[in-house]
């Protein structure tokens, strides 16, 4: 009917609201650079909500979690202006806003637990090398994983408890 045409479907409308939050602004105009701004987009639109609930249910369920709860709320505040910056033509520092936050998140987790299960906490470094891989040119990419590897060296000075050969052997 001419109702169903001009208001579209609910499958339609749906769409479309998905895409006016992760459509690039006019302003960025290559091509790849648009694809990876909505992929930026599309990563932090599934990311914060699903980040902010996992903190939230952990929260709730394990006592004394308020410490990493407020560093992972941190982190998802920072992510909100990253999807700002992605929105606003800035995609660039956006991206690597995005993976210098989860660089330092999952540092700032670690010296707030000092028990071996924070060993595993290590693999969490690899996700902002990945997301630099995807969302950034190769220079970049190694910029952050130089940064891991820094802190990787830098880390025992802060938490002498963990060796480099302790902190490696996850990864």
């Amino acid at each position: 009917t001419i109702m169903k045409k001009q208001n579209g479907t609910l499958s339609d409308r749906l769409w479309m609201a998905i895409r006016s939050l992760t459509e690039p602004p006019r302003c960025v105009t290559d091509i790849q650079q648009r694809h990876q701004a909505r992929l930026l987009s599309d990563f932090l639109l599934a990311v914060i909500p699903a980040g902010g609930v996992v903190a939230l249910i952990q929260f709730l369920t394990i006592p004394g979690f308020l410490p990493v709860f407020l560093v992972i709320a941190g982190a998802l505040t920072i992510m909100v202006l990253a999807y700002r910056l992605t929105r606003t033509g800035h995609y660039v520092s956006a991206a690597v806003t995005t993976c210098v936050t989860f660089l330092a998140a999952t540092y700032a987790v670690i010296l707030l637990l000092i028990d071996a299960e924070t060993q595993s906490t290590f693999g969490f470094l690899l996700v902002s090398v990945i997301l630099s891989g995807l969302f950034l040119d190769w220079r970049y990419t190694a910029g952050i994983a130089v940064l891991n590897l820094a802190g990787l060296f830098i880390f025992p000075v802060f938490h002498p408890a963990w060796t480099f050969s302790m902190m490696t052997g996850v990864l």
